[in-house]
């Protein structure tokens, strides 16, 4: 009876990290889709998680909160405003786009 024990242990014990290192490898991780600011400007029905290529963000807009029983303003929702060319001083040149989020301060910033 204690062998049987003892070589139900060892099995679990040999087993269960091959398992495991099995599973982490099935599945790789995917990136978000890669967009470039013209993709943004054709495509006004983009959804869930997404890079951007060559863009730079000139705003970040959040709403402002809003006390329960109040009526407050309307908002738009939370969302960042990029450009492509950042080194524009023409404020009537410069091409906006606003992307909406739920979380604008989770931003992740590759170089």
């Amino acid at each position: 009876m204690i062998a049987k024990r003892v070589l139900t242990i060892i099995f679990t014990l040999v087993c269960l990290p091959t398992t495991g290192a099995l599973c982490q490898n099935k599945i790789p991780p995917q990136k978000p889709p890669l967009l470039t600011f013209d993709d943004l400007k054709r495509n006004d029905g983009v959804e869930g998680s997404f890079r951007i290529e060559n863009a730079y963000v000139i705003e970040i807009h959040k709403c402002p909160p809003c006390p329960p029983a109040a009526q407050c303003k309307p908002c738009l929702g939370d969302y960042l405003v990029v450009t492509d060319n950042i080194d524009e001083k023409d404020p009537l040149l410069i091409k906006r786009l606003k992307v909406f989020t739920g979380t604008p301060e989770r931003l992740e910033w590759f170089a």
